[in-house]
């Protein structure tokens, strides 16, 4: 457990190192994300003529790369 000074020398765990565990944690929630927005783009197939849904599923495939 940290002390109060807050040095991660006292974790055994380098700034590096946390940087490189957000950077992963944060990629695993993006794909999450994607695939959430992937079934639910999926769904909205029937309605994808109608202009709200035509530009939901433009602005989430330029956003997040996600395929209809």
């Amino acid at each position: 457990m940290l002390h109060d000074g807050g040095d991660q020398r006292e974790w055994g765990v380098s700034k590096v190192e946390v940087l490189a565990l957000v950077d992963i944690l944060a990629r695993v929630q993006l794909s999450r994300a994607e695939d959430h927005v992937r079934e639910f783009n999926a769904a909205l197939a029937p309605w994808r003529r109608e202009p709200a849904v035509r530009e939901f599923i433009h602005r989430t495939r330029k956003e997040l790369g996600v395929a209809a």
